[in-house]
């Protein structure tokens, strides 16, 4: 089976061929003219028209907020959607803001086209600069880390993301974000794509954080190969790396010692986590601090259930003395 097919002139993207979402026109004849006159060809009811013909901002997208309502991210579901009474654009306009996950550079030609040359010889050879110090490496790096972030805000690229991993970019806020999301089980049995703060790597002014449990883990270049990254195939494996992190799943429920106060432990999500976690994990599943916690928690837990009891006696006790004396 071919699957859909744009009908734009030129164009030819399938859905199987290529991972792009293809929408069918619409079904309002009116509605249906405007998109034929925008897009220069005759439309039936039975065509459709792939995303690269519409902007960023006619997808449906999920809006995250803060609790006093300000918008903290604005992301684009995976299965895109179109708003309602979105309108093509034409084809030079569509390519400034798009959002891929996967497939094949179509508007960009990232091969290296090998010209034939003459024979190798000493006067061909141009001098280059190399960096003398450790410091110019660094500046060096740091310039074209730099002009790697502005091309992913400004140009369109097939990334080739993990399973479950999506990106957000906004250029007029300067935000690159990659983020790991999990599929939350519906009572109709029906599934939602969630963000959660468990992975995630942000493009900062001199160098990518790598962000896991709500953590901005330090000293980044431990656990990356870089955290600079200045092509596509740098940036690929760090995604493919940190996709296959273990992470600490904490210590015990945080439904459990609610009377307790650590000064060790704190509350994250749905278990205690030691303040030394080591959240990255080689092989195991919980850290030595994590779990730690089960026989420190309690420990607190028996001393504060002890010292409620002894408090008690104590009151009983003055009440007996008191009636005592009374009589």
């Amino acid at each position: 089976m071919m699957g859909k097919v744009c009908c734009v002139p030129g164009c030819n993207v399938t859905n199987r061929k290529v991972k792009r979402s293809i929408f069918q026109v619409p079904k309002n004849v009116e509605y249906r003219q405007k998109w034929s006159e925008i897009l220069n060809c005759q439309l039936t009811e039975k065509s459709n028209v792939c995303e690269r013909h519409f902007s960023a901002s006619d997808m449906k997208s999920a809006y995250f907020g803060a609790v006093n309502g300000r918008v903290l991210l604005n992301v684009p579901f995976v299965r895109k959607s179109l708003k309602q009474n979105a309108l093509p654009v034409c084809e030079q306009d569509s390519n400034k803001e798009c959002f891929t996950n996967t497939g094949l550079a179509e508007n960009y030609n990232f091969a290296l086209k090998i010209k034939e040359e003459d024979p190798l010889s000493l006067d061909n050879i141009t001098p280059i600069n190399v960096p003398e110090s450790n410091k110019d490496l660094q500046s060096t790096n740091s310039k074209l880390y730099m002009e790697f972030k502005e091309r992913l805000l400004k140009e369109d690229y097939d990334i080739k993301l993990p399973v479950m991993w999506s990106f957000y970019k906004n250029a007029s806020t300067m935000n690159v974000i990659f983020y790991y999301m999990e599929e939350v089980p519906l009572e109709n049995n029906s599934k939602l794509l969630v963000i959660k703060p468990n992975k995630m790597i942000s493009f900062g002014k001199e160098e990518i954080s790598l962000i896991i449990r709500d953590s901005v883990i330090k000293e980044t270049d431990k656990f990356l190969s870089t955290s600079k990254p200045t092509n596509l195939q740098e940036l690929e494996h760090i995604l493919k790396k940190v996709d296959a992190y273990n992470i600490c799943q904490g210590g015990p429920p945080s439904t459990s010692f609610n009377n307790v106060r650590s000064e060790c432990g704190f509350k994250s999500g749905p278990t205690w986590r030691h303040k030394d976690c080591y959240l990255i994990l080689d092989n195991a599943t919980t850290c030595p601090k994590c779990i730690s916690l089960y026989q420190r928690l309690s420990d607190a837990a028996n001393r504060a259930n002890r010292k409620s009891y002894c408090s008690r006696i104590k009151v009983k006790s003055g009440l007996l003395t008191s009636t005592t004396d009374m009589t």
